[in-house]
């Protein structure tokens, strides 16, 4: 989940799951089914979400209390109803987790509160308030250095912001919203690499100790037969590990460059539909208006087709 990769993430949360049924883990099931919702909310597939945090409701309500699981669950029903366009119900259930998470002490979950809230102001027209409630949310993010939550913050204050008119600041937020996106891109990308380099070295350890294994029976066999032996092995051996180290040098600055070239287009590409977006709110006239968003359309399926 981390890398991005929800798929993959949904496959092993439902993987979890079938675990903690097939041990009838109640203690764990709630916490299961819930992150299973989620992934399905973030895949946009909020009808098969709904069933399980249901499910994952009344177990932290009855089968197995639990005052963090049930109103995380209520969240994210909430959100769930939400994406399904039945408002009432959303509301019901924000204002249920509303009155438990604050007391919690858990900022991840006050902060995807306090988020919610500001979502639900922007749809509802209360601006005003969606923007106190996504200033709350950037703020926690702030003091627990959660920038991932701090970045999805920052985007939803851009649109607050252009929602109020305040065009030249909700520029600004997605300015900086796109900054400290490209920071998270880059810090994870690094740890990748950092990690590869680790389990490289590991296998260019074990591939040594058997090499040298080897070299001691040959030893015991031969030395002078061996010692010829291994003076053209090693010369052949220090020449393959330099065009290898060259290779695969070369080889992990063009992903690199092609890493960042793609991610640039990518933003690129986001910026002008932001601009497009920002512009249409300010034409009065409805052609001219649609004929922008008509472009801006064109533009979002252009980074979708960029993106598969």
């Amino acid at each position: 989940e981390s890398t991005k990769d929800k798929h993959q993430a949904l496959k092993y949360a439902l993987k979890a799951l079938d675990i903690d049924r097939a041990f009838k883990n109640e203690v764990n099931l709630s916490q299961s089914l819930t992150n299973v919702g989620m992934l399905y909310l973030d895949l946009n597939h909020a009808k098969a979400a709904l069933p399980l945090l249901k499910e994952a409701l009344h177990i932290a309500s009855n089968d197995y209390p639990s005052v963090r699981d049930k109103s995380t669950a209520q969240l994210y029903l909430g959100k769930c109803y939400l994406a399904l366009g039945q408002r009432d119900s959303a509301f019901m259930y924000f204002h249920a987790a509303g009155k438990v998470i604050p007391s919690l002490g858990d900022p991840d979950l006050s902060i995807r509160m306090y988020e919610s809230n500001a979502n639900t102001c922007l749809i509802t027209g209360k601006f005003d308030s969606a923007l106190i409630n996504i200033d709350a949310a950037i703020s926690l993010s702030d003091r627990y250095s959660l920038l991932d939550l701090k970045a999805n913050g920052l985007d939803v204050r851009s649109d607050i912001l252009a929602k109020l008119g305040r065009y030249k600041e909700a520029y600004e937020q997605h300015l900086k919203y796109v900054d400290l996106n490209d920071s998270l891109n880059n810090s994870n990308l690094r740890k990748s690499i950092a990690l590869m380099r680790v389990k490289y070295n590991i296998i260019n350890k074990d591939q040594k100790i058997a090499r040298q294994k080897v070299e001691s029976i040959f030893l015991m066999i031969s030395s002078i037969l061996l010692f010829s032996l291994l003076v053209i092995i090693f010369i052949q051996y220090i020449r393959q590990k330099n065009t290898t180290r060259v290779v695969r040098k070369q080889s992990q600055n063009l992903n690199l460059l092609l890493k960042e070239l793609h991610h640039r287009v990518k933003n690129n590409l986001q910026i002008v539909s932001s601009l497009m977006s920002l512009q249409a709110f300010r034409i009065k006239d409805e052609k001219a208006s649609q004929a922008v968003r008509d472009g801006q359309r064109r533009i979002e399926a252009m980074s979708l087709i960029h993106q598969k």
